[in-house]
């Protein structure tokens, strides 16, 4: 399953696209669109990748990548990243994603499983670790050497736990626990952590079934439960508990997915709530679950409480946290726009918080408007230049973006080290695409002061292999080392095959791509402006186009450089290539003779020095 020509696949970067304001998150009236997933459309497209499994390739700069498996069941999680991977002490690494490739019904799905030995990963998985068909998985370490997996059952809605006493090896133990409590339809949407000091305690936080007949449970139409094992699953002192600040006198409902362990420090156990239609909270126990505080994040009026609310900026329903050595809690999140069922695809930015600050209180509905958060020095992120022509210039409107129903930057996975450097990671939208949609690319910035400032955002899928890939839903390890450790999943489509685009078709089922990725410290800490040196000034848009012999173009040097001109096909075959020498500082016309070449879509790549910029031209 190598890939061979397409990544090369050239595709129309936006630069033929009216100019657009370069800041997507402003007031401009974005159309919005209901929130309901679209019915998948199966297909046979298919292709193979020219990577050697298993083993690492080179990416950008010195961060280190493996193919480590495959999947079809694209849709690893629907709001808040789960925990699913995991670096020891001893340098071995376990994960999990969420696995199936029998589309579109995947009778085969369930946990995807693989092993770093500290020299090599293991062969690519080809079927899921349990018995039964299952979801939504969560990893973590259990036990003194051991392993241990949660998920759901899709036939009993009862959750579901694998472990192995040694991790890596052996047979995985199956059994199933913790059926739904009385009254309730099902028990889903595990997450799980393990804490104490042989791992041998564990968390879990569970929604009760919403949405469907008789789902109502103690008043909510889904509830998160929490429940505590302190033998290791044999018995659970905590079961089914709602914990306070979080019943049906404070909420209608959990939102689906939209919550996540934050990693243990001693007894020190965090977790992330709420969001879209919800407040925004932190729930923590100092004392390993018996005792649980609420701290509120965002206080939003138009909580679900309430079955209208008027657009307003919120969460987007996909956050991650970090506890530092001195306790505090430091949390980044998406922003977005909705109204009470719907969605500005289009809107979006990185914020951070932590639990020295207050909480936001929703005075009036821009208050996490990205410019409000910008202007009380909260705002990580909100746009960059990925193609590198010196403009953030995506395509515009609600059908260029791929449905994941969370901002324009989000997924963020958050981790501090012992000297107070917090590292956050992301998928955000770029100005890459196919033409229809924007790829969304990995992101990592760096506070090397806990939160007070941040560096630079660095491009981390930025060479040429990953160039058309849809790169999103990342796992980052809580425990690092030298590296940062975290795995992806990417394909050549955007958007996501299950959930639909809106009014646009979903696209084909495709073969997607888990690859681990290891970032060292020293690259991202030692970064100031990751930005790639602008040679290119300006490339003008081929004249004439459609072409049938001879056309030409523009291009414009910041300074002298070496310029080489390639042509590609639609399928990614290059057609020819020239090396144009040494261009000084400039003004240039460029020619291209296009006789004989069959009718059809061609682009254009011009590169000089380490910049490279594409454009898309119709032969007759």
């Amino acid at each position: 399953m190598k890939k061979a020509l397409l990544f090369f696949v050239i595709v129309v970067m936006a630069f033929f696209v009216t100019a657009q304001d370069a800041n997507i998150t402003t007031t401009k009236s974005f159309a919005h669109v209901p929130e309901a997933d679209q019915p998948a459309i199966d297909g046979t497209y298919n292709f193979s990748r020219e990577v050697v499994p298993n083993q690492f390739v080179r990416a950008k700069s010195s961060v280190d990548e493996a193919m480590i498996g495959m999947n079809r069941h694209d849709n690893q999680n629907s709001y808040a990243p789960q925990n699913r991977i995991f670096r020891y002490a001893d340098g071995t690494i376990g994960l999990v994603w969420f696995y199936g490739m029998n589309n579109p019904d995947f009778p085969d799905r369930g946990s995807a499983y693989n092993y770093f030995n500290g020299t090599q990963w293991g062969p690519e998985p080809a079927v899921r670790i349990e018995d039964v068909r299952t979801g939504w998985p969560s990893y973590a370490p259990f036990g003194a050497t051991g392993e241990i997996v949660a998920a759901h059952t899709t036939s009993s809605s009862t959750l579901t736990f694998s472990r192995r006493t040694t991790k890596g090896t052996g047979a995985w133990q199956y059994q199933s626990f913790l059926p739904p409590p009385a009254g309730a339809v099902g028990l889903l949407y595990p997450r799980m952590i393990t804490s104490g000091p042989t791992r041998n305690v564990i968390h879990v936080l569970a929604q009760t079934t919403a949405g469907t007949s008789g789902s109502i449970y103690q008043g909510m139409d889904g509830a998160l439960l929490y429940y505590r094992s302190q033998d290791g699953g044999a018995t659970w002192d905590k079961q089914a508990e709602i914990l306070p600040g979080m019943g049906s006198d404070f909420y209608a409902f959990i939102s689906l997915d939209q919550y996540v362990w934050i990693e243990p420090r001693g007894n020190h156990i965090a977790f992330l709530a709420g969001g879209r239609g919800l407040d925004f909270f932190l729930m923590q126990s100092l004392d390993g679950g018996n005792n649980w505080t609420k701290t509120m994040i965002w206080k939003n009026p138009y909580n679900c409480n309430i079955t209208t609310a008027p657009a307003h900026y919120c969460v987007d329903g996909s956050f991650h946290g970090a506890i530092d050595q001195t306790g505090k809690i430091h949390v980044a999140f998406g922003l977005n726009r909705k109204t009470f069922n719907s969605w500005y695809p289009t809107v979006g930015g990185l914020a951070y918080w932590n639990t020295s600050m207050p909480a936001w209180l929703q005075t009036y509905d821009n208050t996490l408007h990205p410019d409000s958060v910008e202007a009380r020095g909260n705002l990580i992120y909100r746009n960059m230049d990925f193609n590198g022509d010196g403009t953030y210039n995506p395509l515009t409107g609600n059908a260029a973006v791929g449905y994941y129903y969370i901002g324009t930057a989000s997924m963020p996975q958050v981790t501090i080290d012992n000297n107070n450097v917090l590292f956050v990671v992301f998928s955000a939208m770029s100005d890459i695409n196919d033409t229809q949609k924007n790829y969304r690319k990995l992101v990592g910035m760096v506070s090397l002061n806990g939160g007070a400032t941040w560096r630079n955002p660095v491009h981390l899928t930025a060479d040429d292999w990953h160039m058309f890939d849809e790169c999103v839903f990342p796992n980052l390890a809580p425990v690092n080392d030298n590296f940062y450790h975290l795995y992806y999943q990417a394909d050549e489509k955007p958007g996501l095959a299950m959930r639909g685009g809106g009014s646009s078709p979903a696209h084909t089922y495709v073969d997607n791509f888990i690859y681990y990725m290891r970032i060292p410290k020293s690259a991202m800490v030692g970064i100031a402006n990751p930005k790639p040196e602008v040679i290119i000034t300006r490339i003008s848009q081929n004249y004439p186009n459609p072409v049938s012999d001879k056309t030409s173009f523009e291009l414009i040097l910041e300074k002298q450089s070496e310029v080489k001109v390639s042509v590609f096909n639609l399928m990614g075959k290059m057609v020819f290539e020239l090396d144009k020498g040494n261009y000084i500082a400039g003004h240039h016309t460029i020619s291209l003779d296009m006789t004989g070449l069959a009718p059809g879509v061609y682009f254009y790549k011009v590169q000089a020095g380490a910049q490279s910029i594409t454009r898309k031209m119709i032969v007759n």
